[in-house]
């Protein structure tokens, strides 16, 4: 069953078969196009029936022709040839087609004869002529040869070319030469081409002017020519103005850009240019010039009718004054008041000229003093000569109230020079605002010792040649303001001795340190006070971690330094009953109510009588802390004690004692090579907690639970 279909443009026209023309018709041919609902066209070959009706709807067929294979091209056009019809076409007859099993298409299509030609929705036949009009259905469209024509009803278009016109007529040309719409003139003084609006008028007309000027092109208001264009005759513009680069013209003709003119510029009254400047005519004939002014100015045109007074006067000695009535020379410029013009300003164009390849501006005279001022044409400037070498050549004195500034050398008679030198050579340096004295060794010295100037460090030494830092100073400093470090951030602490470092203030912890918490993150060392300090780690990674944090481990040197500053603070005395006050050892109030044997060291900084006048905490107890040094095997390969002398590094001893007051500290025993310094004790060493005290048994990958570190840097 064929479902949703219909049936479009169904084109009925009687082809006659009988010998007499007044016959009547006995087939004709049914031309239509299949299409589903959706409006897509249907192909392929369907089942269809064709009836007649003497009624539009309803009624029973009076003639039928059932089951015919009809078949459809890509575009659901067919065409069937209805034959037999043996009905007189006197009546008025309705053609009712069905495709396979579908219900008969609606409406019925109308069938009338006049006398044998059908009035239809579309004609299809070869070779028609019409002797008569041929009125077409409203909204029914007329194609000719595929859209060669094109008539579209419902709108009242027409295209040539094209079959979906846009406008009343609309032609599209074909890909092949020749132009797209010829008229030829025939004669007889009619318009080829004319447009004509709603109110009658004609408002551009296309014609023949003459015969020996076809082309010709007027537009018109209201029926008079306002532009007539002539292709050889004259063209003009009658009303308004005319722009060439401009939509808003101000003048009849008026040009945005150069006018390139090859003949004569033709004007009956002034020509003027921007600012109202003019060219007028004054007329022939012998006259005079008039005007009002004062005596002995050069006359100045007013720009309209009349001469008055310019800027430049003339005296009686015939000196002239600009800006001045009294000039003293041949010419004087006084330049007006603030506000107003000044200077003088002379521009010389390029000259080729043998006689003015000397100079600019020369001033010269009987004078004695010969050449006074001279400009040359290179730009050298003389005074006081007239050849100058340099930009400025001057043969006398120089005074200046202000400064002389030279991008480059400045050379004194006898080729000195104040110049740029390199790092090894001698001579004078401009840098910025200041001039510095080089030698040769690369060194400044001023007074023997007095002041010195160590170029290859950077170091300046003030009562000394030898200069440790960027400066150093032997003797006293007398100082009126404030005196800062050399930079050590927040959280170290300036130690002056050991050449001058930076050392945290607290033992080092984690990032994510609390209180309470030692924390899990190992990417850098932390100088912060109050947390619990990172234990457990070991010489190489203690390194690691200062390095991540952009210091280093203190050197030993540098730890017994900072030390030694905190041993000034505080003396660990025999009676250790008051040490704990100060530091954290086993004798000590226990940390975090913890006694030292759970492992426990106390926060960063939790005791404040433990601090040195920089403000470094608990060097001494707390947490053994690793410095960046090693020590060898004992060439003796025996067990032997160790200990440190403030002044005579390390030294051996075959005796054990300790010594707990001076400036020595004890040592452990070293038995086997390669083993890292550990310093000050840790809360479990009692007496053995001091600023000396260290341990040289333990291995650099070794992490005991009391094992901290510090960082220094600088």
């Amino acid at each position: 069953m064929i479902n949703k279909k219909r049936g479009l443009l169904i084109l009925c026209m009687i082809l006659l078969l009988g010998g007499l023309v007044s016959a009547i018709p006995q087939t004709f041919s049914v031309h239509g196009k299949l299409e589903n609902n959706a409006g897509s066209p249907l192909e392929g070959t369907y089942n269809m029936s064709f009836n007649i009706y003497n009624a539009y709807t309803g009624g029973s067929s009076i003639w039928n022709l059932s089951n015919q294979n009809v078949d459809t091209d890509s575009n659901g056009i067919y065409n069937v040839v209805l034959t037999s019809v043996n009905l007189d076409f006197g009546s008025q007859y309705y053609l009712g087609v069905t495709v396979g099993n579908d219900s008969e298409m609606s409406p019925r299509i109308n069938l009338s004869s006049s006398p044998y030609a059908f009035e239809a929705q579309n004609v299809s036949v070869s070779g028609v002529r019409f002797n008569s009009n041929v009125d077409f259905g409203t909204n029914y469209n007329f194609t000719f040869d595929g859209g060669t024509l094109f008539v579209d009803g419902s709108k009242g278009y027409v295209g040539i070319g094209t079959i979906t016109p846009n406008a009343t007529l609309h032609i599209v040309k074909p890909g092949v030469s020749g132009d797209n719409v010829t008229i030829i003139h025939s004669g007889g003084g009619a318009n080829d081409l004319m447009l004509i609006g709603n109110s009658g008028y004609p408002y551009a007309v296309f014609s023949e002017a003459n015969t020996n000027d076809p082309g010709n092109l007027q537009l018109k208001y209201v029926g008079v020519t306002t532009i007539s264009l002539l292709a050889n005759g004259n063209t003009y513009f009658n009303n308004g103005n005319v722009g060439i680069g401009t939509t808003t013209p101000q003048q009849k003709l008026h040009v945005n850009g150069s006018i390139l003119a090859n003949g004569t510029i033709n004007a009956t009254t002034d020509v003027c240019i921007q600012g109202g400047a003019c060219l007028s005519s004054a007329g022939t004939g012998s006259g005079t010039i008039s005007g009002s002014g004062t005596s002995n100015y050069v006359p100045l045109w007013n720009g309209t009718s009349s001469i008055n007074k310019s800027n430049i006067y003339q005296g009686a000695s015939g000196n002239i004054g600009i800006g001045t009535v009294n000039p003293i020379s041949r010419l004087e410029i006084n330049s007006a008041a603030n506000g107003g013009p000044a200077g003088l300003n002379i521009n010389f164009a390029t000259r080729t000229n043998t006689e003015d390849s000397t100079s600019a501006i020369n001033v010269t005279g009987t004078l004695a003093k010969g050449t006074v001022f001279k400009v040359e044409a290179g730009g050298n400037v003389g005074i006081g000569t007239s050849s100058p070498q340099q930009k400025l050549d001057v043969v006398g004195n120089i005074n200046s109230t202000g400064f002389i500034n030279a991008t480059t050398d400045v050379c004194i008679q006898g080729g000195a020079c104040l110049s740029s030198v390199s790092a090894s050579a001698g001579g004078w340096t401009k840098t910025g605002t200041q001039v510095a004295l080089t030698t040769a060794t690369d060194n400044v010295s001023i007074g023997s010792t007095d002041f010195f100037v160590d170029n290859s460090k950077g170091y300046v030494g003030i009562g000394t040649t030898a200069p440790k830092k960027e400066l150093d100073i032997v003797g006293n400093i007398k100082v009126s303001g404030y005196v800062y470090s050399n930079g050590c951030p927040n959280d170290m602490a300036y130690v002056s001795s050991a050449g001058g470092f930076c050392i945290d203030k607290w033992e080092a912890s984690r990032p994510d340190a609390t209180d309470s918490s030692m924390g899990s993150d190992t990417s850098m060392a932390i100088s912060q006070a109050g947390v619990i300090p990172w234990v457990s780690i070991s010489q190489i990674d203690s390194r690691t971690a200062c390095n991540n944090a952009g210091k280093r481990l203190c050197s030993d040197e540098e730890w017994l330094a900072a030390a030694n500053i905190q041993g000034q603070v505080y003396y660990l005395p025999t009676n250790l009953a008051v040490s704990p006050y100060y530091c954290v050892t086993d004798s000590s109030t226990y940390c975090l109510g913890h006694s030292y044997s759970a492992g426990d060291a106390c926060n960063t900084g939790n005791k404040t009588g433990c601090v040195s006048k920089e403000g470094v905490y608990d060097m001494v107890g707390n947490v053994w802390e690793w410095t960046n040094e090693t020590v060898d095997v004992i060439d003796s390969g025996s067990a032997e004690w160790k200990y440190a002398n403030s002044s005579n590094g390390w030294q051996s001893s075959t005796s054990g004692l300790w010594n707990k007051y001076g400036n020595d500290g004890v040592y452990f025993p070293v038995t086997t090579p390669g083993r890292a310094v550990l310093r000050g004790g840790a809360w479990d060493r009692g007496a053995l907690a001091g600023p000396f005290c260290a341990s040289l048994g333990i291995a650099p990958t070794a992490a005991g639970n009391s094992f901290g570190f510090r960082c220094c840097s600088g």
